[in-house]
């Protein structure tokens, strides 16, 4: 695994994080619960991290599988979303920790499953390759 690649998705995500994280608290403090912000939140995240991640910390420009490379980019998310839910919905909603230290908590678990999904799964498709979703 190349070390810049590790470099750029921690300063993509870093960027991402903080932003998505800040509209997080704003959300929850005027407006909605935890688990309806975080719902909202993901999706953007998981867009603007889709064309950042692809272009330019595994820097995969070709056309020629990119619906392939959306489609599994979506479901590692969906597994993100997941566990980030699951996260939020047990450590806050049933043990009662604060909802702000455990969506930061969750940020981190989920950005290290990402990471490694995305590298192996995700963007690890050659271009001669036959295109299968899973």
């Amino acid at each position: 695994m190349p070390f810049g690649e590790l470099i750029r998705y921690a300063f993509v995500g870093v960027t991402l994080n903080i932003t998505g994280y800040i509209a997080y608290l704003l959300l929850t403090h005027f407006f909605l619960s935890p688990i309806i912000a975080m719902s909202i939140l993901y999706p953007l995240s998981v867009l603007l991290g889709y064309f950042t991640h692809r272009r330019y910390t595994f820097r995969k420009k070709g056309k020629g599988l990119h619906g392939v490379v959306l489609i599994r980019y979506v479901l590692v998310y969906l597994a993100g979303y997941l566990i980030n839910l699951v996260l939020l919905y047990f450590l806050n909603g049933i043990l009662g920790h604060s909802h702000e230290y455990v969506q930061l908590f969750s940020i981190v678990v989920v950005a290290g499953f990402l990471f490694v999904a995305m590298k192996l799964y995700v963007f690890n498709i050659k271009q001669k390759a036959i295109p299968t979703v899973l």
